[in-house]
């Protein structure tokens, strides 16, 4: 009997061992669900013609390869991410963040991806009452997990652009970044072109380019800007035929370059003429209709504007609204505007976009309480965030813009700028110090001495010019 018991208590102890073996690797193998709500630029369907739109997405299950046919900002986080996870997914897809916190609170949704703000009132449990079965789920949205935040942004008010016919300073519209440029470029054109037609044409033609660099070049920059702004006294002109050849070439690239810096002075004092847009802000909206959603109904009551929210509002019903006159304004995240923005030309040449001041949202993922997923999708969040190529990408592909290429291309515009400065300034003052030089040696023959002619003046080798050049960007370079 005692061996019998033995083998009993034995096999028991083996089955119970293998049961909770089984039950672990069923556990492991079943597809996570991950719940994702519908949403513009979040997640979208692919329309017949090519295009993406939160219409074409669909509520319910997306297994296996029909994930492939959501799209948007979201969805390439969701991909990224769990594939750096290894898990294995079924995705469903819910029309209302609300439910999709709820739902996920419940435990139906193992994650629920979606751009949640992270406030401290959806993770609390004590006050978070059940759902009442009344169709919203706002109230019974929380006692969740949120995952470290993934995308950090602001809250955008777009508004119709205010146009004025009040201009700026003109100061303020010449000293710009590509009018500077500009003038720098033409100014070192001028100088360029008036050392090559004096070495040109300084031996067969002395009366008017000097063989002495001082005098020469002082020529040689009236002829360049002559020739150039197209105005031609004709008081000075090139003989040789080398030179003539220069002028011929140098008459038609300074029309060109001339041209550039008119047609861009005039766009700068049109475009502000016609279209400044004085910057709008909540406080502007003041007796106006703003559309909104709920999450940020706590902000728009602080002022005292019409908040037109229904339940399970999105952007299309705001913009419809705002096609309708019922609507002026619409205050949601940034990136749902910019991307409404660049997907409709005709929106973005009516209406801009203002940041609210001191505003930064974070966004996150959301789990049960309690869920061990979390330490691995913030392992695996981190490891993504590292990637700012990637991230790059992303942004530029659904938003339509990428802030460090837009950072490279002022950076450039102000190296290039400072690099002209530079030069032309090194220039004048070798100019300068090399007229004061000659003053003084004239002083000390005396300063009446009339017999220092063109012809008797040092003759500067092309040699000399070309040292001369160096050293003026030598000190360009060290002065960068």
């Amino acid at each position: 009997r005692q061996v019998h018991g033995d083998v009993i208590r034995d096999f028991a102890n083996d089955m119970s061992l293998l049961l909770a073996e089984t039950f672990h690797l069923l556990v492991v193998a079943t597809p996570l669900t991950v719940c994702i709500p519908i949403d513009t630029p979040y997640n979208m369907g692919l329309n017949s013609d090519g295009t993406y739109s939160a219409s074409a997405l669909t509520s319910g299950w997306y297994n296996g390869t029909a994930k492939g046919s959501i799209f948007g900002l979201d969805s390439e986080y969701r991909e990224k991410i769990l594939s750096e996870m290894d898990v294995q997914y079924n995705v469903f897809v819910m029309e209302d963040y609300s439910e999709l916190v709820y739902r996920t609170r419940k435990g139906f949704c193992d994650i629920g991806f979606a751009s949640l703000v992270m406030q401290p009132h959806t993770e609390q449990c004590k006050t978070c009452p059940e759902y009442d079965g009344s169709g919203d789920y706002t109230a019974s949205a929380c006692c969740v997990d949120f995952s470290a935040p993934y995308f950090t942004t602001t809250i955008g008010l777009l508004s119709r652009i205010r146009e004025s016919t009040t201009t700026s300073n003109i100061a303020d519209l010449i000293i710009s970044t590509n009018i500077a440029n500009l003038a720098l470029t033409l100014a070192l054109f001028m100088v360029v072109g008036a050392h090559i037609v004096w070495v040109l044409d300084r031996t067969t033609n002395p009366e008017q380019f000097s063989p002495n660099y001082f005098e020469g070049i002082v020529s040689g920059i009236w002829w360049a800007a002559v020739t150039v702004t197209t105005v031609g006294y004709g008081d000075k002109s090139p003989k040789s035929i080398a030179a003539k050849v220069f002028g011929f070439v140098f008459m038609f690239a300074g029309f060109v370059i001339t041209g550039i810096f008119a047609g861009t002075m005039t766009s700068n004092l049109m475009n502000n003429e016609i279209t400044a847009v004085s910057a709008v802000t909540l406080d502007d909206m003041v007796g106006s209709a703003v559309c909104s959603i709920h999450n940020y109904l706590n902000v728009l009551n602080q002022y005292p504007i019409d908040v037109v929210l229904e339940e399970d509002d999105t952007l299309n019903d705001c913009l419809a609204r705002i096609k309708e006159g019922k609507a002026e304004a619409i205050y949601v995240d940034r990136p749902v505007l910019e991307y409404a923005l660049r997907m409709n030309s005709e929106l973005s040449q009516q209406y801009a976009i203002t940041d609210t001041p001191h505003v930064t949202i974070r966004t996150g993922v959301v789990f049960p309480e309690g869920s061990t997923l979390v330490r691995d999708f913030n392992i695996a969040l981190a490891t993504i965030q590292a990637d700012q190529t990637w991230k790059n990408s992303v942004q530029e592909k659904w938003l339509g813009y990428d802030d460090s290429v837009l950072v490279k291309k002022i950076e450039f515009n102000w190296v290039l700028g400072i690099a002209l400065v530079a030069f032309v300034g090194c220039f004048v003052i070798g100019m300068t110090a090399m007229s004061v030089y000659q003053w003084y040696q004239k002083q000390g023959k005396g300063g009446n001495n009339k017999s220092t002619t063109t012809e008797q003046a040092p003759v500067v080798t092309c040699g000399a010019i070309v040292e001369g050049m160096l050293v003026d960007l030598a000190c360009a370079v060290r002065y960068l």
